[in-house]
């Protein structure tokens, strides 16, 4: 098994969301590499619904995203967790208190990523499963 994977070459295609793409991957592209010399990394950073055309295009050999997909045509497998976090300014007014609701946070403007961005979608599902927002 070791000598054949030392002889992968050929171009791997790869589609990332923003956060994955800026700050997960390439961390992890240089050893794979140095490991796989002979093989050719092409990554492209675009939001889900970007990514998920692409795969099915056959564009994209693969995708890393943060939004649940359901698709019929697409294998689909977790393979790291994250969190998204509230930040405000050290004076905000939510900032002066030991718990903040959901609720809370929902009497003040806040920005959004764009649609088809797998972020904007994870934050838009809560919010509609907890009854604040309809779809955005």
């Amino acid at each position: 098994m070791s000598a054949f994977t030392q002889m992968l070459q050929g171009r791997l295609q790869l589609g990332a969301s923003l956060t994955i793409g800026e700050y997960v991957l390439p961390r992890m592209l240089g050893p794979f590499a140095l490991q796989y010399p002979d093989i050719s990394i092409v990554m492209k950073v675009m939001n889900t619904t970007q990514i998920m055309d692409d795969i099915l295009k056959h564009q994209l050999n693969f995708g890393l995203i943060e939004a649940p997909v359901h698709h019929p045509d697409m294998i689909v497998e977790p393979v790291m967790q994250d969190e998204l976090k509230l930040i405000v300014p050290a004076g905000h007014d939510l900032a002066k208190r030991s718990k903040v609701n959901i609720e809370d946070v929902m009497n003040y403007p806040f920005v959004l990523r764009e649609k088809g961005s797998g972020t904007r979608q994870v934050m838009e599902d809560q919010l509609q499963k907890k009854r604040l927002i309809h779809r955005i």
